[in-house]
């Protein structure tokens, strides 16, 4: 009897851990937000004093700034350019609930490492931490001083040689590069016009203009869930197993968000696959991506329609 009420009571803690839903995934939080103060591509100019770091010297640079692993972190990549050359470097931000404390740890080209801790007070932040340079490490701090929007700011740092007494190591300046506006409805225009030559294109089994208008990695899905890439679109245009002998796009829309954009339409289509009749109207999804200059479309969704 003993055995048994050890067994049923054994089953019932299994049975409540396995009837207990999982923890949700942790999100960032309001002070992890602060972060989004670097967030963009910023250029600026640092006129450094002689330091045991080096020589006085000016330079300029430029970075690009942006949220990584679902907003927990910011990620820095520069490069800076003075007498000496190019420095190019990385940093990565973050913030430590323990020590209630923001912390970056950078990696430069020169080889040296930066360790720092900062607070953010609404548009100031006060840092501190060390360079190691060589075989020595050298304390620095300083503080940022950013514009209310955080378009602009300027970095005041010192340095100590023995951890007592502190010198300037330099002054920054820095500015937020604005994006550039984007021409929606240029964009429309060109991708309605790029979507009636893929039609056309089609008719006439031009593998040579849908070579050049979809991405390497482009892929397709059709109204059965099968997927095809682009080398087998176009093998199946050439070879004439994919024959498209009619077809019209009505209500047409595009959709444009930066350097990606999606169309959709409705298509009425009479063609053929393999030899068998595959016409209908199908809702089509394109989704397109702007590269080096020119929209090549990664990927296509087609839903057939059933008639009534």
């Amino acid at each position: 009897m003993k055995i048994l009420i050890t067994l049923i009571a054994a089953a019932c803690l299994v049975g409540t851990a396995f009837g207990q839903q999982p923890n949700p995934s942790p999100t960032p939080g309001p002070e992890h937000k602060k972060l989004e103060i670097w967030v963009g591509d910023w250029t600026y100019e640092i006129v450094a004093q002689a330091s045991p770091l080096g020589p006085a010297s000016t330079f300029t640079g430029k970075n690009t700034a942006r949220p990584i692993l679902n907003g927990w972190f910011v990620e820095f990549r520069g490069e800076d350019k003075g007498p000496t050359g190019t420095t190019q470097w990385t940093e990565t931000d973050g913030y430590d609930p323990l020590s209630q404390r923001y912390i970056w740890r950078g990696f430069a080209s020169d080889g040296s490492v930066q360790d720092v801790t900062y607070t953010i007070d609404g548009s100031k932040v006060a840092y501190s931490g060390a360079v190691n340079s060589g075989n020595k490490s050298y304390p620095i701090r300083g503080t940022v001083i950013l514009a209310a929007d955080s378009s602009s700011g300027a970095d005041k740092r010192e340095i100590s040689a023995d951890g007592k007494t502190w010198k300037t190591l330099w002054e920054c300046r820095m500015t937020k590069v604005k994006s550039a506006a984007v021409d929606i409805a240029g964009v429309e225009q060109e991708l309605i016009k790029l979507e009636d030559g893929w039609i056309t294109a089609l008719l006439k089994s031009d593998v040579a203009y849908c070579d050049r208008i979809l991405a390497d990695n482009y892929t397709e899905t059709d109204d059965t869930g099968s997927v095809s890439t682009k080398a087998q679109r176009l093998a199946d245009i050439k070879s004439g197993n994919s024959k498209c002998i009619a077809s019209v796009l009505e209500n047409r829309q595009v959709r444009v968000y930066g350097d990606t954009a999606v169309f959709t339409a409705l298509c009425t289509e009479k063609a053929q696959y393999n030899g068998k009749d595959s016409s209908g109207q199908f809702q089509w999804t394109d989704t397109w991506v702007r590269r080096d200059g020119r929209w090549q479309c990664v990927a296509a969704h087609g839903s057939k329609i059933p008639q009534k």
